[in-house]
């Protein structure tokens, strides 16, 4: 009996990562800047949110890419940096945020709650 050997070449991995890459991007359903619309104070407050909840995703040994993408929107002529994230992204980034907001403490007892994403 015949073993069979599959190689794969350079465009079958770019074909592969670019099926990856449409996959995960499916699960990427929320702006990061959406909370700032929600109830965070300021840009400062979202990204130290943010940093904890992708050093929360690694620390987890969960795969960041499927959960925050760093993307840049046109904005009123200006090009600003925001997130895509996922849902458990968002939540995270609520979670990891200033509880002494009310606003965002409640946001998280809705999280808990599953009134919210």
């Amino acid at each position: 009996m015949l073993n069979s050997v599959i190689v794969y070449g350079d465009a079958d991995a770019s074909l592969f990562e670019h099926l990856e890459d449409r996959f995960v991007a499916r699960e990427l359903t929320h702006y990061a800047s959406e909370l700032l619309n929600q109830g965070l104070h300021d840009e400062s407050e979202l990204d130290n949110a943010l940093h904890k909840a992708i050093t929360a995703t690694l620390k987890a040994r969960l795969p960041v890419i499927r959960h925050f993408r760093e993307i840049y929107v046109s904005e009123e002529g200006t090009i600003k940096k925001d997130w895509m994230v996922s849902d458990l992204g968002y939540r995270l980034i609520i979670f990891n945020a200033d509880v002494s907001n009310p606003v965002i403490a409640k946001l998280q007892v809705e999280v808990l709650s599953n009134h919210l994403v």
